[in-house]
């Protein structure tokens, strides 16, 4: 039977498809009219569906919260494989407070307090990690008395607890400390009423500072860890991937990212530029989300393979965080940061090809260096009006990826 992540996994590879074709499209065809235009809308809609399919899924329950039962002895009961709820009039009273409303749906209520902070701040947040803040409120607010002493309650909860340590851990830059704060004291709230009402507590946070050794992470027993360069001590904790729980006594293991204690120029590089594109902009969400998405994935995909990468497989690392950047690079808003990684590629004898925006586009460019993709914009029509790809050649100025340009379809009317 195939694993519900897989299922997610395949939702969200479909998303980035219709994002990716919905782009295609509006760029070659600005017109808004015809079978094109007809088809743009149409992806739109279908992301804009599957979205919310897969918001709603990921706040359902998945797997039992509980861990893994005690080996089995003859006299031994079996082990429950869910978390165990509170008999009624037992636990947190859901009475709630003076305003009358049930204690889960007050805490739903405050996580309207992440969304609140995320705007007035500017901050650069991916979406996926705000979606629990958009759904939890509704579907607490939904439930019937018996549905919040249940399972999936416990579960949501729980979700929630750990989406938040995602905001307050992974997204660390000058500008956030508002939204930590406020995601520390609504979690706090969470814990409370998990322990509580379920019997489910959290085991401790895993940024415990000093931490000399990976056997150190202080009251973390068992912590699995996830090693990643840095130039902090061996084994110190970096950031908490995953809380761990205690149900009954017994301990699900925490997920912390741990400290190698080394890194190379190029990690420390890329790493610097993550968490730049992380600063509060005063810009459209739209802006704002296109840089959340590049920091994530720098973070997990290309910084993870130059914790061993030879020369070579550095250098390609570095081309393809360029070209991910590149699209964000509107008005040169991040130039700087793209200059230092053209110039890390130039030592390494990799050379950027040479485009003139605002000439015009020659047809007989060779296509192993230029491809062209037709824009709406308000020039003459054959004017490169923006790189959508940085071209690169190697040291015999043989190309080894060519340069894809934002060409003017004609005035835009």
């Amino acid at each position: 039977m195939t694993d519900t992540n897989s299922y997610l996994d395949d939702v969200r590879a479909l998303m980035a498809r219709c994002e990716k074709l919905y782009d295609q499209i509006k760029a070659e065809d600005g017109s808004g009219a015809g079978a094109l235009a007809a088809l743009a809308r149409g992806l739109f809609e279908a992301h804009q569906l599957l979205s919310t399919a897969l918001g709603t899924a990921e706040m359902a329950p998945k797997d039992a919260v509980a861990p893994a039962s005690a080996p089995p002895t003859e006299a031994a009961p079996a082990e429950p494989a869910t978390p165990p709820v509170a008999p009624a009039g037992e636990g947190a009273s859901e009475d709630g407070d003076d305003s009358g409303e049930p204690a889960i749906v007050r805490l739903g209520q405050s996580l309207s307090k992440v969304l609140e902070v995320v705007e007035a701040g500017t901050l650069v947040i991916d979406n996926a990690d705000l979606r629990f803040a958009a759904k939890a409120p509704e579907i607490f607010g939904g439930m019937n008395e018996a549905q919040r002493g249940s399972e999936k309650a416990a579960r949501l909860l729980v979700d929630c607890v750990r989406f938040m340590d995602v905001l307050e851990h992974e997204y660390v830059a000058p500008g956030y400390e508002t939204l930590h704060a406020t995601v520390a004291a609504i979690k706090a709230e969470f814990a409370t009423h998990l322990a509580d009402a379920f019997n489910i507590t959290f085991t401790p946070d895993a940024r415990t500072p000093g931490a000399d050794a990976p056997a150190a992470l202080a009251g973390l027993p068992g912590a699995k860890q996830v090693k990643f360069p840095s130039s902090q001590g061996p084994g110190t904790p970096l950031a908490l991937l995953k809380r761990g729980l205690t149900v009954g006594g017994k301990s699900e293991p925490a997920e912390v990212l741990v400290s190698l204690g080394s890194t190379t120029p190029a990690f420390e590089l890329i790493d610097k530029i993550a968490h730049a594109i992380l600063r509060p902009m005063n810009v459209s969400r739209d802006v704002r989300q296109g840089r959340a998405a590049a920091f994530k994935e720098i973070r997990r995909k290309y910084l993870p393979q130059l914790v061993k990468a030879d020369a070579d497989h550095e250098a390609t690392v570095i081309r393809y965080v360029a070209n991910l950047l590149q699209p964000l690079n509107k008005e040169d808003c991040l130039g700087e940061m793209m200059r230092r990684l053209v110039a890390e590629l130039s030592e390494r004898g990799i050379k950027p090809m040479q485009v003139r925006v605002g000439g015009m586009f020659d047809d007989s460019f060779s296509t192993t260096k230029y491809e062209r993709k037709m824009v709406p914009s308000d020039k003459a029509k054959g004017t490169i009006v923006s790189v959508l790809q940085i071209g690169f050649v190697n040291r015999e100025g043989v190309p080894i990826q060519k340069a894809v340009l934002g060409v003017s379809g004609g005035p835009v009317l």
